[in-house]
């Protein structure tokens, strides 16, 4: 783990302007230097429209991190989306309330075409997460061989959840992207970019970071976003320039200016948290948070505004430990800063290295500590990353890991059940698929896995 170790070592950049509370500036700090995050940019706007920048660590081995600094923002890329819909209505292109019936292809159920534009920018259409039968070649690049054969095929037996309920939906911003590019002739994200003059802004494959993204405590693969994929979150951008686009948002957007509680969707009203037009909103002691964060491989991302104070904050870091906690903890201290520290999955990635996976068992059980925190949704990627690199062994001792977390989740099945059929293990693989048609039965396409399912394997029954 040269990497991390690497790490430990950086001299971080100070933060010596005066905005920037102390504990913030040293909570920045001390998780550069633990390996928490390998580097981090971080712009504010303060009610007086005064821009700030504080950086802290390294863009890769070398170069420290600057206002310019490019990161993939990853589900901050939906705020564009949603406001690249909103453009088109202006232009007379659609209307949000319209069902999107006469944008997508007369084949697709009569479900998906009943939904409007409003419900795709604001998850509340039915459609999952992601597709119930995803699946690609490199979980290290996920989305980069998701075509749009693929997706419309997916499409097609995908069930909705039929309550009207939020549920956050990246196949739902996939889908507002397929018809984004139909009627922008793929240009969609690159009018709004453009719009607002960010120069240092892109959904480019070609145009790479210039910052490395960090995951499992080393370096690893940026993620693609291929066409109509980046509208889910493939815009790469700087602090520089999102702090433009949101005094863009402050200036254009009414929702960051006001706010009606009563006519937006709740998530969740415990923490008093609702969606607004592709965008979420915390309401706590009178105060108004709209905010939007993203996540992908090695990137993690957070925009917020508070409407009573009118100050916001870009933070943007080339490792995927969450910084949310930093941004609304910046705008509000209603928020509890966290003292996070770097993954468990770390230190079992170092033992894996070592070959010690005998010891993979006793590292997962053990609680949080001093020094690690336990996230089963990095042991998840985890196994995945091994699954793309065929170390199926590997990858099915990490499912036995998360199996004891999530005994009967039908997700950490299916993914247990295509480890067994990439081996060629198909009878195992059919009773897994059986289990999760039994724990999810409204997903026609597990029936279809079994049926397609091989008998035999070099000639040899497997029933």
């Amino acid at each position: 783990m040269k990497t991390f170790l690497l790490i430990l070592l950086i001299p971080v950049v100070g933060f010596s302007q005066s905005s920037l509370p102390t504990n913030l500036g040293f909570e920045f700090e001390r998780r550069i230097n633990s390996g928490v995050n390998h580097g981090i940019a971080m712009a504010t706007i303060d009610s007086l429209g005064v821009i700030e920048y504080y950086n802290f660590g390294l863009e890769n081995n070398n170069s420290k991190i600057t206002k310019n600094s490019t990161f993939e923002i990853a589900s901050i890329s939906k705020t564009f989306t949603s406001a690249l819909i909103q453009h088109l209505e202006k232009i007379a292109k659609l209307s949000t309330k319209q069902e999107i019936r006469n944008f997508v292809p007369d084949s697709l159920p009569e479900q998906i075409k009943k939904i409007t534009f409003d419900q795709l920018i604001n998850h509340t259409s039915g459609l999952p997460k992601l597709p119930p039968d995803y699946w690609c070649s490199n979980w290290d690049n996920p989305f980069n061989d998701h075509s749009k054969q693929k997706f419309l095929s997916s499409l097609m037996v995908t069930q909705l959840d039929s309550t009207g309920n939020w549920n956050y939906s990246n196949m739902g911003y996939a889908l507002l992207g397929l018809i984004a590019d139909d009627l922008t002739e793929g240009k969609g994200l690159e009018i709004i970019i453009s719009l607002i003059d960010l120069n240092n802004t892109s959904t480019d494959l070609d145009n790479e970071t210039s910052t490395i993204p960090h995951n499992f405590g080393k370096a690893v693969e940026s993620w693609d976003f291929p066409n109509f994929n980046r509208y889910i979150g493939g815009i790469k951008s700087s602090s520089a320039d999102l702090v433009k686009y949101l005094k863009y948002q402050i200036e254009n957007n009414a929702n960051f200016s006001s706010s009606h509680f009563n006519t937006n969707i709740l998530i969740n009203k415990e923490d008093s948290i609702v969606n607004k037009d592709g965008w979420l909103m915390f309401y706590r002691n009178k105060e108004e948070i709209i905010w939007h964060n993203g996540i992908s491989g090695g990137y993690n991302s957070f925009i917020g505004f508070n409407i009573q104070t009118k100050t916001g904050t870009v933070i943007l870091s080339n490792s995927q430990s969450s910084i949310t906690d930093l941004g609304l903890y910046y705008l509000s201290n209603t928020f509890t800063l966290n003292k996070t520290k770097p993954s468990l999955v770390v230190k079992i990635e170092q033992h894996i290295n070592l070959q010690q996976l005998d010891s993979l068992e006793i590292i997962w059980n053990t609680p949080d500590t001093i020094e690690f925190n336990k996230n089963p949704i990095d042991l998840h990627w985890l196994q995945c990353h091994y699954i793309s690199k065929e170390k199926l062994e590997i990858a099915l001792l990490l499912n036995d890991l998360l199996l004891s977390y999530y005994k009967d989740d039908w997700e950490v099945i299916f993914y247990r059940a295509k480890i067994y059929e990439i081996m060629k293990e198909y009878k195992t693989a059919r009773k897994l698929y059986e289990e999760v048609n039994h724990l999810f039965p409204e997903n026609e396409f597990i029936n279809a896995r079994i049926t397609t399912l091989p008998n035999r394997v070099g000639g040899s029954a497997q029933n």
